[in-house]
């Protein structure tokens, strides 16, 4: 699962960093590509000279170079198929939880968005503190993974559970989790995103305000579950490099019908969040045109998506839609689940200001055919756990 992947390790201030360059070593062994982040305090417990050579690449240490270079948090975290933190000191577990950003290893983490891993060592005694507990709790919260710390002794010359897990354990560990032993393993999902464009012209098209963020965190959150997620997206500003999802990158509704279409009988999971243009134009016009006083657009209806393809999905499949209402939102809603087939609606409303279009957060409300569940308003990455979650619960 991880061969030939790209693996970022950050090394934080602990004496348990002396066990890193054998990390470093086994992850070579899977091909993979290795960049290492070093934090200041790091650098007392282990050799950015050894680092370098096991890994073949410079290490990163400060967030500018003594030679004025820059070393750039998005790049590194964009780089990245995974992000591996070990150790991770009591220190650092406080930063990654508050977002308290000190160093390029905390500001490359909040830049990131797919698999991290943490694996924290400390004395037994900071370890088992109540507030280390509360920062482990939050970043689970978060959708990162902890690889829990051993019982053995200590730098402290104290025994007790604060131990770094050993380096093969903590690659096992890494594999285990991107391989089988998730709750949508096995599964491969379909997810429409972003808005469409309808052309009128060479220049000018139809569209809505959708951004595909909502989308794009769904896609993300299924396979951070386990499952093959085939992602449909229209045009948008954000990009998307996660294992395990596909992405393919259409304009019109036409187009995203025609792709959807191949992937859908071959899906267990089926999540339609793309705003799809209700109408295209029916006479667009092949050059741009002309500024005038009048112009007369006809318009015809685009092909239901959902709709189209859910009148005959298996009974085996889990289909999910969304609807954005603002007049008898319940009503609409319940409505739409039931003539497009859907498993359950996830109601988004304009009621709610500051959500759903060009927001990085939303308030929903799930339906399904003997519930409604209401949400707190929550970031879209937070939104997406709670509509994965309810999948898994319901599937």
């Amino acid at each position: 699962m991880i061969n030939g992947k790209n693996i970022l390790l950050g090394i934080s201030g602990s004496i348990a960093a002396y066990k890193t360059p054998y990390i470093v070593r086994e992850l070579v062994k899977y091909d993979c590509n290795v960049k290492v982040i070093l934090t200041k305090d790091a650098t007392n417990f282990v050799s950015e000279l050894t680092l370098s050579v096991l890994s073949k690449n410079e290490v990163n240490i400060e967030m500018v170079n003594d030679d004025k270079s820059w070393n750039s948090h998005v790049k590194l975290a964009e780089w990245a198929d995974v992000f591996l933190i070990a150790p991770a000191s009591s220190k650092t577990l406080s930063n990654l939880a508050n977002g308290k950003c000190e160093n390029l290893l905390i500001a490359t983490f909040l830049s990131y968005n797919s698999f991290v891993f943490i694996a924290p060592a400390m004395d037994a005694e900071m370890n088992e503190h109540v507030t280390t507990n509360n920062n482990i709790k939050t970043l689970v919260s978060q959708g990162n993974f902890i690889i829990e710390s051993e019982f053995g002794e200590l730098a402290s010359g104290l025994s007790g559970f604060g131990r770094l897990s050993e380096p093969k354990k903590i690659i096992n560990h890494v594999i285990k989790t991107l391989s089988s032993d998730l709750p949508l393993s096995g599964t491969v999902s379909l997810v429409t995103a972003g808005p469409t464009r309808e052309s009128i012209d060479s220049v000018r098209y139809l569209s809505n305000r959708s951004t595909g963020l909502m989308g794009l965190s769904i896609a993300k959150e299924l396979a951070r579950n386990g499952s093959e997620v085939n992602l449909i997206l229209g045009p948008s500003s954000y990009k998307i490099n996660y294992p395990n999802v596909n992405l393919i990158p259409v304009e019109s509704c036409d187009e995203m019908y025609i792709e959807a279409n191949k992937f859908f009988r071959k899906s267990d999971i089926c999540i339609f969040s793309a705003a799809v243009s209700d109408y295209k134009i029916s006479n667009k016009f092949s050059r741009k045109i002309k500024k005038s006083d009048f112009i007369n657009l006809e318009l015809e209806k685009n092909i239901d998506i959902a709709k189209e393809l859910c009148k005959n999905k298996k009974e085996e499949q889990f289909c999910v839609g969304f609807a954005l209402e603002d007049d008898n939102n319940i009503k609409n809603a319940q409505k739409k689940l039931k003539e497009k087939n859907f498993n359950f609606i996830v109601l988004n409303s304009l009621e709610n200001k500051d959500t759903c279009f060009e927001s990085f957060k939303n308030k929903i409300t799930i339906i399904d055919n003997h519930n409604t569940i209401n949400f707190d308003l929550k970031s879209k990455k937070l939104v997406a756990k709670d509509i994965v979650n309810h999948i898994i619960k319901t599937k």
